[in-house]
This record gives structure tokens, sequence and C-alpha cells, in this order.
């Protein structure tokens, strides 16, 4: 692949490798064949815009399908509110693999549903790192990765610029954000992740709830190994600081979050900034796959 119209021009089970930086600000096409190969971006990147390109770049990774080493780059650069905006993919049923993705610049504007990798994920996400060099905007239903997650997600950290969620939620729907995801329902699987993003959310409002430095509302599946670092502001202390709403059919364990408030939860333990220095608290926390480089801290 060396050109975006080499590929849109993709056989949806060929096995292509990428040659160069590809730019898709300028158009408005999609790859909509479901994708059973494998393309291997080689670490190249991928230019995309909420303003003058499409909403995602794949709309279906099917269940053989493998995206992998791709470098993201993300202009959340809109004029007005935005609605439905995906990233990479709006379903993923397969395997994205080695995704580094760089928010570069983003506008103040009470955004839904929207994040940059997939809207919704019943496959795997494994090794992903997002750097949100801006702080994000929005009113509800949104996450720096996920919007919904089905499947796997392991090994992969987040930091940044803190999340604005200050707008006001005048629906009667949940507000929904996380860093890693922002609602998690059956099959779904998330561990061996950390987040450095503070969320800034508003200080009143009946439906302005169920937000978390990882997830937003968990209503199934397995949350294990994650810590966080840092804050949600504007918020009282009496739930959990990493996922806003926790349901009887989620097994949250190992769970941290390292922070100078005190939350009142039962699922996520605090430790000091000391233990996050400490090689054997890393181990334990997050590297039982060996996904992390932790000897030498």
């Amino acid at each position: 692949i060396k050109t975006i119209s080499d590929l849109f021009k993709m056989h949806n089970n060929g096995k292509y490798i990428v040659l160069n930086d590809l730019d898709f600000r300028n158009t408005g096409s999609v790859y909509s064949p479901a994708f059973y190969g494998n393309i291997d971006f080689q670490g190249h990147s991928v230019y995309m815009s909420a303003r003058t390109g499409a909403s995602y770049l794949f709309h279906t990774i099917a269940s053989t399908g493998i995206v992998m080493n791709v470098d993201l780059r993300i202009y959340l650069d809109n004029t007005i509110e935005k609605s439905y905006w995906y990233g990479l993919n709006y379903s993923n049923n397969g395997k994205i693999q080695n995704i580094m993705v760089t928010i570069e610049e983003a506008t103040e504007f009470p955004n839904i549903l929207f994040n940059t990798v997939s809207y919704t994920s019943s496959g795997t996400i494994e090794n992903f790192v997002v750097n949100s060099k801006v702080s994000i905007y929005g009113e509800r239903y949104f996450s720096l990765v996920v919007t919904h997650n089905y499947g796997i997600m392991r090994n992969g950290y987040v930091y940044g610029e803190p999340i604005k969620a200050t707008f006001n939620n005048s629906t009667t729907n949940a507000k929904r954000v996380g860093t890693v995801a922002a609602y998690t329902g059956s099959n779904s699987k998330i561990e061996n992740v950390f987040s450095l993003v503070t969320i800034e959310t508003p200080l009143e409002g009946s439906n302005n709830k169920q937000f978390g430095i990882i997830v937003g509302e968990s209503n199934r599946g397995l949350i294990e190994n994650v810590y966080s670092v840092g804050d949600l502001i504007n918020t009282n202390t009496s739930g959990d600081p990493n996922v806003g709403y926790v349901s009887s059919m989620v097994n949250p364990t190992n769970l941290f979050y390292s922070s100078k408030k005190i939350y009142n939860t039962n699922y996520s333990q605090k430790v000091s900034s000391i233990a996050l220095h400490d090689s054997d608290f890393q181990k334990n926390a997050l590297n039982n796959a060996n996904g992390f480089v932790i000897d030498g801290l």
C-alpha cells in the first residue's frame, strides 16, 4: 500500500504492508467491506480529521482480520459539535495490535459518541497507547480508546491532558465517560492497563454520572490488573474512581488508584506515589502477560 487509493482497493481477504504515511484528512471515503485479511502499517502514520475526513477508516474488521503497527494521528478539529466519530474503526471483531494514537488537536464543543480506535469492539485490542496532547471535549458517551467494549483490551495505557466532560448532559441517559472505554458489556475483559488522565465533570445534574478514569459504566465483564493516576474533578468521592458504575455482573479485581483524594469504594485500592515507582508493584499490578518493560524502575 503506497497511497490512500491503494488502501481502498484492497481485497478484503488479502495480506498487505503499508510503505508510506497515509493522509485521510481530506477524503470522505471509508473502507466499507468487512476486512478479513491482514494489514501491517509498519509504524507509518495515518492522519484523520473530524472536520474534513470520514468518521472512520475501516467499517468492520472481521473475525480473522488483523490491523497492526499503526501510528494514528487524530485531529478533532470540527467547527461545530460532532457526533458519531470513531477514528480507526467502527466495528472490531478481529484484532487491532500495536497501535499508537496521538490526539494532535481538539476544539471545544459538546461532542457525543466519539472515540479514536473503535466504536464497538468484540475482538481484541492489545498493545495500545493513546497520547492526548490536548484536552478533548464532550457531553456524553465518549472515550480516548473505545466507546463500547465486548471483547478483550489488554496491555495498554493512556496519558496526556485532562478530558473535559464539563458540558451538562441534558438527556435522560447517563454520561458514560472513561479514558479506556465508555461502556463494557457481555464478554468484556480489560486487563493490564493504566491511565494517567484526569476527567473534569459538571458540578451537578442528575444525569451527569457514570464516569470513571478507566471505564464509565461496566455492566458486565471482567476488569483486572489496572491502575490510574489522576482524579475525577468536580465530583464527590462516594464512588469508585476507576469505574463509574459497576453492576453485579462485573468482576473487578486488582484495581488501584493514586490520588490526593480518598474514594469510598469497595473495588479500587488507594496506593501511594512511591508504590508506582516500585518494580514489584508494577509487575503485580499489570504485568502478568509481560506486556511492559518493568525492570529498571
